[in-house]
Parts: structure tokens; C-alpha cells; sequence
């Protein structure tokens, strides 16, 4: 029954969890698309909307005209593998404005190596990215720490011109 299956699928599910509800699709009165990206204040338990006891956090909702350049279910996709991605899930959680959204999907982007498809099979290929990745993200962190140095290296400077 439904109870079993909840129950399988609550046990898999951590504590304290919130859910996204994402919602796209196509409308024939719209012109152009509209969306919207809802954090609440506070969680609620929506259960005729998910199948899961799970309180609801985060609304986004993507309408627009039914034409063939926008495939809303890819950016439905797209947006729940965001919410997915634990340091977007938490600017999410911290934005206060449009611009830090936008700025920690940048963030996700130049974190994500993009695959195309492939005749290779999908381990060997992951195990063959894994080190690309690593030196990737290393060597953002090793340009942001000599950044970080160099605007040290400025202040200090700075400092001692105005002792003078």
C-alpha cells in the first residue's frame, strides 16, 4: 500500500529535510515566460501536493507560451539539480536578493563539468574526471588564495603609506 511505500522512501530521507516544489509547464495565454523562485519564511507541510510528508520550503514556478525553443521540463531539471547541490541549497537559503541567486548558480557553473553524451561507458568516464575536476577546483582555490594574498599585500602597503 501507499503507507509501506512512504514509509521506504521516509526511512531513505534525512531528518529535518525540506522539499522544493518545482512546477513548469506551458499556457496559451502568455506571451512571454514568467517565473518565480519562493523561499517561506517558514516550512509547511503541503501533503496534497507531495507524496511525502515532507515540509515545503522553496516554490519555483516556470510558465510560459507552448513554443518549441523553451523545454520547461529540462529547466525544471535544471533547477531541481540546484536545489540538490548542497552550497547552492545553502545561498538559497541565505539570499536576500535576486543578485546572490544568480551569483551562486555562477558559482555551481564553474563548478560543473558538462559531459556530452558519450559511447564511453559512464564509470570509466567519471573515474577519468574525477582528477580533471579536482585540479580544476584547486586551482580556483589556489587563484583565489594568491588573490587573497595580493589584496593582503595591498592593505599592508597601504597601511604603512598612511603611518608615514
Amino acid at each position: 500500500g501507499r503507507s509501506e511505500h512512504d514509509g521506504k522512501l521516509m526511512d531513505k530521507i534525512q531528518e529535518r529535510a525540506e522539499a522544493t516544489v518545482i512546477l513548469v509547464g506551458h499556457v496559451g495565454f502568455l506571451d512571454q515566460p514568467s517565473m518565480v523562485f519562493v523561499r517561506l519564511q517558514e516550512a509547511v507541510l503541503l501533503d496534497s501536493v507531495l507524496e511525502v510528508s515532507i515540509p515545503v520550503r522553496f516554490f519555483f514556478l516556470l510558465l510560459g507560451p507552448p513554443t518549441a525553443s523553451i523545454d520547461y521540463h529540462q529547466i525544471g531539471c535544471y533547477i531541481s539539480t540546484l536545489m540538490s547541490d548542497k552550497h547552492f541549497h545553502e545561498a538559497a537559503y541565505q539570499a536576500e536578493k535576486q543578485q546572490d541567486l544568480v551569483t551562486a548558480i555562477n558559482r555551481f557553473l564553474d563548478c560543473s563539468v558538462v559531459l556530452p553524451p558519450s559511447e564511453v561507458s559512464s564509470s570509466e568516464l567519471l573515474l577519468s574526471l574525477t582528477r580533471f575536476q579536482r585540479e580544476i577546483l584547486q586551482g580556483g582555490e589556489k587563484e583565489q588564495s594568491s588573490q587573497l594574498q595580493e589584496k593582503q599585500i595591498s592593505l599592508q602597503q597601504d597601511k604603512g603609506q598612511s603611518l608615514k
